[in-house]
């Protein structure tokens, strides 16, 4: 419930409030996420227990005067930030207005009592397309190459790189731009005929909407299935929180794998589960054979 932060100098607000936030001496922060029905609950649960920090839904969140609370029983608490792990296009509407929870969010990000990781606008860097361009961006905001190589992907927007795709096609990994958790993901080589003729012809029609990818062969982990251990599809997804004095990654992850035998989509919204992953530091010394 509390993190290491030095508490806001702004004058508070008369009124409520006031008398539950003089309880703490530190900043309230909480993880948001959509609960049970959210697809990676597992990980926000085991966020919450390792950051010591609670685990809060919309439904349990309330604005009044340009803060925002959420509710224990009957007492509540006000909070300085939330770790947003819900949806993009759960904050607003299809036509660009802001949605219940956007609404509910809003008012304590404006007068600033409220700060947000993952705030409104940081799903532009959802879009697939980014993946092609990923590398470029390492090399004009950081001044040096990249350590690991993104998937090479291509913009199918650019005559030149479409083309390579269409020729390619059966070979590409196609993943629509505004998807997520694994939605509309389609493995070429693994499609069946009629999958991979709506799929080119959807490409043709509206090409800017798709992104196209090398197929990465992903590796396999023993995994508890039907109490035996059989091989399951993995990626590893690590943490990092980026700060003023620098960006810390956390000693290790999660490592997703995929629910069935041969499946590639490795998503917690498609089945998928999780295990937890930690990275030990070698020996750095070694002694020259």
């Amino acid at each position: 419930m509390r993190v290491d932060a030095r508490r806001s100098q702004e004058p508070q607000d008369e009124g409520a409030g006031v008398a539950e936030r003089s309880r703490f001496d530190e900043q309230l922060a909480a993880v948001l996420s959509d609960g049970p029905a959210s697809g990676a609950w597992f990980e926000h649960r085991e966020l919450g227990r390792v950051l010591e920090l609670p685990v809060v839904t919309p439904g349990e969140l309330e604005s009044s005067r340009g803060h925002l609370y959420f509710r224990l029983g009957r007492e509540r608490y006000p909070l300085d930030a939330i770790y947003r792990r819900v949806d993009e296009d759960r904050l607003s509407e299809a036509d660009g207005s802001l949605s219940a929870l956007g609404e509910l969010l809003m008012p304590a990000l404006e007068t600033g009592h409220l700060r947000c990781l993952n705030a409104f606008g940081t799903g532009l860097a959802d879009d697939k397309l980014a993946h092609a361009y990923a590398d470029r961006f390492v090399r004009f905001y950081l001044g040096e190459e990249p350590l690991l190589r993104s998937v090479r992907s291509f913009d199918l927007g650019n005559e030149a790189e479409l083309a390579i795709a269409l020729e390619r096609l059966g070979e590409m990994v196609i993943k629509p731009r505004d998807g997520f958790g694994g939605r509309g993901v389609t493995i070429m080589a693994r499609a069946d005929t009629e999958t991979q003729r709506e799929t080119a012809a959807q490409i043709r029609r509206d090409p800017t909407s798709f992104v196209a990818q090398e197929t990465v062969a992903l590796s396999t982990h023993p995994t508890v299935c039907d109490g035996e251990l059989r091989p399951r599809h993995v990626d590893l997804r690590p943490f990092a929180v980026s700060a003023r004095d620098g960006i810390a990654t956390m000693p290790g992850g999660l490592t997703r794998f995929a629910p069935e035998a041969g499946e590639m989509i490795v998503n917690s919204s498609r089945g998928g589960g999780c295990k937890d992953t930690w990275v030990l530091e070698a020996e750095r010394s070694r002694v020259a054979a």
